[in-house]
C-alpha cells in the first residue's frame, strides 16, 4: 500500500494516452519527500514530482550552472541540477526559480523518472529536440504545468460551477449521493465542453463556472415540429457568447435534424 499521506494521483498525459498506460504518478509538494520517490521508483513507477521542501530545492537549484527563461511564463527560469539528489533509480531534476519581490529567488525542484523521449512527446515538441538541452529542460518543466489537471483544481471548479461546497448533508447515504450527483453533474459538463469545443474550439478553455454561467445559462428558445418533436433551437443574439454557442451546437445537433439560429429574444 501507499505510505501514509502520499498525495497519489495518475498522471494522465493529454496528448499521449499510451504513455499513461504505463504506471505513473504525480505527487504535489507536499508528498514529495525523498522517501515516498523512492518507495514509487523501488516499485517501477515513472514520477513526475515537484521535490518537496524550499530548503532542499535551494540546495540543488545552486549547482545550476545555466538558467533559461522560460517563454511560457515570463517570471520564470529553469535549468539543470547538476547534482541531483541520489534516488534508487536515475531521475532527472530540473530546478525552477522566480523572483521575489523583496529580492532573491523563490526556488522549487521537479524530479522526473521519464525519458527525453517521453517528456517531448508528452510536451508536444519534436522528437528530435529530445536531444537538445534547452527545449529538453523546458519539456520537463512544462509537462509539469500540464499534469492533466489537478484534483485539488477540479475539486475548485466543482465548488465555484456546481456550489458544491454549498451543499450540507449530515446523513452519510445524503452525502454520498450527492458527492455522486457532483461526479455525474462534473463529467457530462466536460464531456459537453469536449463535444461543444468540435464547432467552437474556444469553448474549450472554459471552466465549469462559465460553462454552467455563459454556456447552459444562455438564453434561447427550443422550437417544436407539428409531431411535438424539438427541430430549432434559438439563441438570444444580444448575449456576449451567443455566435460561440452557437457554433458549438451546430455540428452537434445537426445530425439530429435540428437547426440552430440566433434571433432578439
Amino acid at each position: 500500500m501507499l505510505p501514509v499521506g502520499l498525495n497519489w494521483h495518475v498522471l494522465l498525459p493529454r496528448r499521449h494516452p499510451d504513455i499513461a498506460s504505463r504506471q505513473s504518478g504525480r505527487i504535489d509538494a507536499s508528498g514529495g519527500g525523498e522517501d515516498r520517490i523512492d518507495w514509487l521508483l523501488w516499485r517501477g513507477y515513472q514520477v513526475h514530482i515537484k521535490l518537496k521542501g524550499s530548503d532542499r530545492a535551494y540546495h540543488l537549484a545552486q549547482s545550476v550552472e545555466v538558467w533559461r527563461s522560460d517563454p511560457a511564463h515570463s517570471n520564470r527560469q529553469v535549468g539543470l541540477v547538476g547534482q541531483p539528489y541520489p534516488y534508487v533509480r536515475p531521475t532527472v531534476q530540473i530546478a525552477a526559480r522566480y523572483p521575489r519581490s523583496k529580492g532573491g529567488y523563490a526556488y522549487h525542484v521537479i524530479v522526473s523518472s521519464l525519458a527525453p523521449e517521453q517528456v517531448m512527446a508528452l510536451s508536444g515538441g519534436p522528437p528530435e529536440a529530445a536531444w537538445e538541452a534547452e527545449p529538453l529542460i523546458l519539456a520537463y518543466a512544462n509537462v509539469y504545468d500540464d499534469r492533466g489537471g489537478p484534483i485539488e483544481h477540479s475539486f475548485g471548479e466543482d465548488g465555484q460551477g456546481l456550489s458544491a461546497g454549498k451543499r450540507h448533508r449530515r446523513v452519510f447515504v445524503a452525502q454520498e449521493m450527492r458527492m455522486l450527483l457532483t461526479s455525474l453533474a462534473h463529467n457530462t459538463l466536460v464531456w459537453s465542453r469536449t463535444w461543444l469545443s468540435a464547432g467552437c474550439p474556444d469553448l474549450a478553455a472554459l471552466g465549469i463556472l462559465r460553462l454552467v454561467r455563459d454556456v447552459l445559462g444562455m438564453p434561447g428558445q427550443v422550437m417544436f415540429d407539428h409531431h411535438g418533436r424539438p427541430n430549432q433551437i434559438v439563441f438570444n443574439r444580444l448575449d456576449p457568447m451567443a455566435d460561440q454557442v452557437a457554433a458549438g451546437f451546430r455540428p452537434l445537433l445537426a445530425p439530429l435534424g435540428m437547426v440552430v439560429t440566433l434571433a432578439d429574444l
